[in-house]
């Protein structure tokens, strides 16, 4: 492991990651996505700062947002592939759908911006 990512391996807590495969649309012209695969991840999840907040659309920094870090990859959507963004479940039972990504290859570790699911009844 490299120094780098040493922080976040020490910090981590257990997580359920859920990745959803390649879904496919569906006759009446919806799409409908693959069945979600549960694996337990560590990852450190935390308040996102302002600087993480900048990087996202105008309009679109309001609460409900964190910055996930972790030594396994995450994944946003993916049009091209038919997936949908990954699902991180941290220990307090909240959810968040992965909105950004970012590899900090010199370090070894993905730093994500991930969006509360249930963010009372904001669109996502």
């Amino acid at each position: 492991m490299n120094i780098g990512a040493l922080p976040i391996a020490l910090m981590a807590r257990p997580a359920t990651l859920r990745r959803h495969p390649a879904g496919e649309w569906a006759d009446n012209g919806q799409f409908v996505p693959g069945a979600a695969t549960p694996t337990t991840i560590k990852a450190v999840i935390q308040a996102a700062s302002e600087k993480d907040l900048r990087v996202l659309p105008e309009g679109e920094r309001t609460d409900g947002y964190v910055t996930i870090w972790s030594l396994v990859e995450l994944r946003t959507a993916d049009e091209d592939a038919g997936t949908v963004a990954d699902e991180v479940t941290g220990p307090e039972g909240e959810a968040f759908r992965i909105v950004k990504v970012g590899y900090r290859s010199e370090a070894g570790f993905w730093r994500c911006i991930g969006r509360k699911i249930d963010d009372r009844g904001r669109s996502l």
